[in-house]
């Protein structure tokens, strides 16, 4: 049986790769270059963000690891990379049109996903399994540990991003998310965010031990 646990420095490269498959699957033709390019310049970009281990959890299995995932905070946010450094590491990987095709897609994901995070609530996010490892169950076992680290932090609920179009909603419904008002970063129009919506899960417990539970029916 896989078993999960934080991410590491040795990770970093399988990281990477599993996150250019993130990146394929959620914004088609953000890597219009080779894919061998696109590795590369994940993989160096990974590197440059201390949080890419601070918040991960990896699962791992004899062959292993098949799944990553993350949990950050609004004490320790996800951190909105450079574009300036991203357009000049991307230009060395890809070169001048490969380069502007990411940038842009890169910059509008990072738009939607790095806003501001309330007090006392954690974003879940870059949840990803290996395609050889789907349909096992892996992706809900990491996202659960995800939402317990949430809780253990003492978070009061948990929020997360789905794109247009990924059937992954569906999940996180069920889950208990709900579909509520997508946080923005300041002066950033919808024109340059990656077309998303925000859903939010409250911690019961948590609030009641805090003395208050918000009732969210209908937040949309």
């Amino acid at each position: 049986m896989p078993s999960i646990r934080a991410a590491n420095d040795d990770d970093l490269t399988t990281v990477a790769d599993l996150l250019v498959q993130l990146y394929e699957d959620e914004c088609p033709g953000i890597f219009s270059g080779s894919r061998d390019a696109s590795l590369r310049l994940i993989r160096s970009l990974v590197r440059e963000n201390e949080s890419v281990v601070r918040d991960g959890l990896v699962l791992d299995s004899p062959d292993g690891i098949i799944a990553y995932g993350a949990v950050s905070t609004s004490t320790f946010p996800r951190r909105r990379p450079s574009m300036a450094m991203v357009g000049a590491q991307a230009l060395s990987f890809l070169g001048v049109r490969a380069a502007a095709e990411f940038c842009w897609a890169y910059s509008r994901l990072q738009n939607l996903v790095c806003a501001p995070l309330p007090p006392m609530t954690a974003q879940v996010h870059s949840l990803v399994v290996h395609p050889r490892a789907r349909g096992n169950g892996y992706g809900e076992l990491l996202f659960r540990t995800m939402e317990d680290t949430a809780r253990q932090g003492g978070h009061h609920d948990a929020l997360l991003y789905v794109l247009a179009g990924n059937p992954a909603r569906r999940l996180y419904a069920r889950l208990g998310y709900q579909v509520v008002p997508t946080p923005t970063l300041p002066g950033v129009p919808a024109l340059l965010r990656y077309p998303g919506i925000a859903m939010r899960k409250p911690f019961r417990e948590a609030l009641a031990m805090a003395g208050s539970v918000p009732d969210i029916a209908g937040t949309a």
